[in-house]
Parts: C-alpha cells; structure tokens; sequence
C-alpha cells in the first residue's frame, strides 16, 4: 500500500513538469489568431523557453560545489518550481498575458524555466527516493519488476503524459471546428492548469512525508538493533575497553589528532615513591610525537576525484560537477549522445512544424489538430516506455530520423499544388508530426530509464565502506546519473530551438 500511494504521488507530481509549456502550445492556434495569425511568434516562444536551459547547467554546478546534501538540494529546487510554476499559471488565468507579444515572451521564460528544471530534478528525485523508501520490512524493492525506481520514474513520466494528455483534451472541448467559437476563453484555460499546479503540490508533499516517515523508521530500526546488540556485548563482558585505548600492565596507548599520547599508569612502584614525595602524581602523563612508521600509521588519502593538492600540500577543492559531468558523460556516452541529438532535432520543429499547414485553406483548423494531436503522441510514447525498454539507442534514432525527415522537407516546402488541393491534405503533415512526437516521448523517457537502471545496478555492487566516493567517480550514482542527463537534454534542446529561430528571423522560411 505504501508503494502505491508513493507512485501516485510522484504521478501528480509529474503533471506540473511541462503543464504550463504545453498549456501555451495548446492555445496557440488563439494565441496566433489574437496576434494577426504571425507564425514567428511561434518560434520566438520556442526560443525563449528553451533558452532557460541555461539554468538546469549551472543549477547543477552550483549544487555539486555546495557541501550540501543532494538530495535536499533537489527538494528545495522542486518546492521553489512549484512555487513558481503556480504563481505563473495564476496570474495567466486572472489577465490576458497570454494574448499579449511582450508578457507572453516573459511567461513563455517562467514556464520554460519550470519544465527544463524539472529534467534535472523531478528525475533524480524519483530516481533516489526508492533507496530511502524501502526501509519497509513488507516492501522487497529487488523483488518488484520493474524496480522501485523505474516504477517512480515510469509513474512521474506517466504523470508528465497524463498532464499533456489532459490539456489537449481540454483544448479539443475549448475549441471547435469554427474558428471563431471558443467554449471557455483563455484565462479559464489556464484557471485549470493552475488547479494541476495544486495536485502536484500535494504529490510532493506525499512524497516528503513518505520519505520522512522511512526515514524514521530506518533510524528507529538501527537504533533497537545496536542496543539488542550491546546487551549481548554487555553479557559476554567484551565491552571493557574503548576502540582506541589499548592498556597493559605498563600504560596506555591513547591515538589522537596531534599525535599519540603515551600514559604511564600507577604501579605499586609509583604507590611506594609516592609516599615518600608529594610532588610525584598518580599518573604521569607525556606525550610525544610518535612517527607513523613505528606504528604503522597512516592517514586515509581524500578521494582523488574530489581534491587536488597545490605545492604547500593545502587542499584545493575541484568542482565535483565537473568531474562527475565528464566522468558519467563518458561513461553514458551512447545515451548522453543520443538524448542531446534527440532534443536538438526535436525542439528545431515547433518554430517550424506549423508552416507545414500555413497555406491550407484553414490553417487555424489544421494548426489545431497539429498540437492536439502532437501532445496526445508524446502521451502515449511516455506512456509506452514503461511498458517496454529498448536499449537500442541507434535503433531509436534511425526511427526518429526517418519520421523528422520528411516533416522538415513540409515545413519548407509548404507553397505547392498539394497544400492547396485539398484541407485533407493536411492530415500528412499532423500525422507525420505527431508520430514523430510518439517516438520522441517514447525514447526521451526510455533514455531515463537505461540510465537508472545502470547506475542502480552498479552502485549496488559497491563496498559500503567506499560507496559514496566510488558512486560519484565512476558514475554509479543515479542522482548524479539523471542530472547529467537532464543537462544534455536541455542544451540539444536549446541550440535546436535557437537554429530554428534564426532561420524563421533570417526568412529562411515562410
């Protein structure tokens, strides 16, 4: 019961990802009509909410440098997305900004900012939580298929589709075929995202609680199990005697951080010698540097990938983001790779997508169906990638490319006979788009997936003694993992939108 009421929560919490991204494509066909059916308005909002991919890189460099909990960190960030994701979608649904050029452009910023955020940390935090969770003696994660961690991250992207899913269906009630008929405006549109902001709200906080509560018990756990521990001890009578402390008839041997101190205790011999001098104590305490060779003692090196030493042996701490970025970037190279060029070519379209049905004879109509459905296949390819996982990146790919192809070749070519012979004619360029939205939902999602798994699978072959710096230098952390990937998302995903953008501005298309 508990698994289940986690993987609902983290369900809703999947829903606020991209709800406002996808909320502002949903209502473009009204947004154009409102701004003189200007198509590179389009590639502006693109632009700008991909820009904020900046802030996921230096979020997690700021983060790694900080000698704070990652875990912790990623919480903070997710509550202040809420917070400003909701913020966001209340003020769209109280005015008309999103009719309006300039503070569309500013929303468009706050909404990007909200969805490229959560790719680095709405997938770490599904990703970790499950270690911290499954303190529950009558919950067996390495029984479960797929792992725990899989089903919070299937459950989250299954939110994230849900959320898209929702809103098309909500712009297919609001907007009908006449393209002057509306059921419900704008502002009420986004009254409705911001009750999504709201359910998410409460997902998080359940997983907090579900994770505060583990938590708990673990401490609990360990705390019984030491006592029950030390009274077996206690009754064997081998807790005598201190870890450090070695006593003999002769003295002690106390190891401390200034060196070793050597204590001479009381013998009969010093009992007798001080009867006969007051200034003799009972215990003559000296204590001396001892070098480390005589007893074989040598301080632990720090890890290597966390510091490095200057030419006066101090300390200089490295940014551990980096090393981990090129250490897991390397490692994960297929995927990594995959993931940037997957989203380079992805967010190339949407400036560019919706000339492909510009000189149709209702291109409002056409334009409707192309987000509709774009955002129903995203849907159903996240959806599907919890069902099955191909581990065949190119594969992956090869399909991709074979649907992007012919989708760009459209946009470009949008001013023949074929586009003007009929409106059905409009069902090639919807359907090819929204196949293409499929595969790109089904492999973006799937990328997550391989990386989970690996990165749970080799951390949990690790020596508990050395676990945290053996995760972090050979990418065996599935924090550090996502995060990585989340930044190679973002930044194929802003320098597509920004090739786009520069096409559209330079008339390379119209």
């Amino acid at each position: 019961m508990k698994a289940f009421l986690l993987i609902a929560c983290f369900f809703l919490l999947g829903t606020s990802a991209w709800v406002l991204v996808n909320a502002i494509y949903a209502e473009i066909p009204l947004i154009i009509a409102s701004m003189d059916y200007d198509y590179s308005v389009i590639s502006k909002l693109t632009l700008c909410i991909t820009l904020t991919s900046v802030a996921p890189i230096v979020w997690a460099m700021t983060a790694s440098m900080c000698s704070v909990d990652n875990q912790k960190v990623t919480k903070m960030g997710i509550a202040a997305m809420l917070a400003l994701g909701t913020s966001t979608a209340l003020g769209m649904a109280l005015t008309d900004a999103a009719l309006q050029q300039t503070t569309l452009l500013i929303v468009s910023v706050c909404s990007g900012l909200v969805g490229t955020m959560a790719n680095v940390l709405y997938y770490p935090h599904a990703a970790t939580t499950t270690n911290s969770c499954s303190t529950d003696d009558n919950i067996d994660t390495e029984s479960l298929s797929p792992p725990a961690n899989v089903q919070q991250t299937t459950a989250m992207a299954s939110g994230m589709a849900a959320g898209s899913l929702f809103l098309a269906v909500l712009a297919i009630i609001q907007q009908h075929d006449e393209r002057t008929s509306v059921t419900f405006s704008v502002q009420a549109f986004f009254g409705v995202v911001t009750a999504v902001f709201c359910l998410s709200i409460l997902g998080f906080g359940g997983t907090l609680i579900a994770d505060r509560l583990a938590t708990l018990e673990h401490n609990l756990s360990v705390s019984v199990h030491d006592t029950v521990q030390g009274q077996a001890i206690d009754q064997d009578g081998t807790m005598d005697a201190p870890i450090n402390h070695e006593s003999n008839n002769y003295g002690s041997i106390d190891i401390s951080n200034n060196g070793i101190l050597l204590r001479r205790t009381s013998t009969d011999v010093d009992t007798k010698a001080s009867k006969s001098s007051k200034k003799l104590q009972d215990q003559d305490v000296l204590q001396m540097p001892i070098s480390s060779a005589a007893f074989e003692i040598q301080e632990e090196a720090p890890p290597a990938d966390e510091h490095n030493y200057d030419s006066d042996d101090h300390q200089k701490p490295l940014p551990s983001f980096l090393v981990s970025f090129l250490t897991i970037s390397n490692r994960y190279a297929i995927i990594n790779g995959g993931q940037f060029l997957l989203n380079l070519l992805t967010f190339f379209l949407p400036g560019i997508v919706p000339y492909s049905i510009k000189n149709f004879d209702d291109p409002q109509r056409a334009l409707h169906y192309l987000t509709v459905t774009q955002l129903i296949a995203q849907t159903l390819g996240a959806l599907a990638s919890g069902w099955k996982q191909s581990r065949s990146v190119c594969l992956q790919l090869l399909v991709f490319g074979i649907l992007w192809i012919p989708t760009v070749v459209l946009s470009f070519i949008n001013d023949t006979e074929f586009q003007s012979a009929s409106q059905a004619h409009s069902a090639v360029p919807i359907t090819l788009n929204a196949l293409l939205n499929f595969s790109y939902g089904y492999s973006r999602t799937v990328f997550y997936h391989l990386v989970h798994a690996d990165a749970t699978a080799g951390a949990a072959v690790l020596d508990e003694t050395s676990e945290t710096v053996q995760r972090r230098s050979s990418g065996n952390d599935p924090h550090i993992a996502s995060r990585v990937l989340g930044s190679w998302n973002q930044l194929g995903a802003m320098i597509g939108s920004l090739f786009a953008y520069v096409l559209v501005e330079k008339g390379a298309i119209s």
